[in-house]
């Protein structure tokens, strides 16, 4: 299992490898800060585009077909999994390690 639970009952990626788990060969992964592997799945990364485009959680689920409260899921699954606080944190994560890349500017 990619996962253990700390001491506050807090899942967390493993410290023992950094290679991945074999059941996260068709997810979307991305190497966590402790050398484990965590991975985001399709509708993270959808979510996470749109916020990175500035969308509120109720934009994104008009956008998506989904709730506000359900979009308010997934951001909230992206900042434990990648160990941050804000949204902002969770966009700026993903542009660092890859998972998404930032929109062009265009020339004005």
């Amino acid at each position: 299992m990619p996962f253990e639970h700390n001491a506050f009952g807090e899942m967390q990626c493993c410290r023992k490898s950094n290679r991945a788990h074999p059941e996260l060969d068709k997810a979307e992964r991305t190497v966590c800060e402790f050398g484990g592997v965590v991975n985001l799945t399709q509708r993270e990364i959808e979510v996470l585009k749109w916020i990175a485009y500035g969308k509120s959680d109720w934009q994104i689920g008009q956008i998506l077909s989904i709730s506000d409260k359900t979009v308010n899921f997934h951001v909230e699954n992206m900042k434990r999994k990648l160990g941050v606080a804000t949204r902002i944190q969770v966009v700026v994560q993903a542009v660092h390690e890859g998972k998404i890349n930032p929109a062009p500017r265009s020339a004005a």
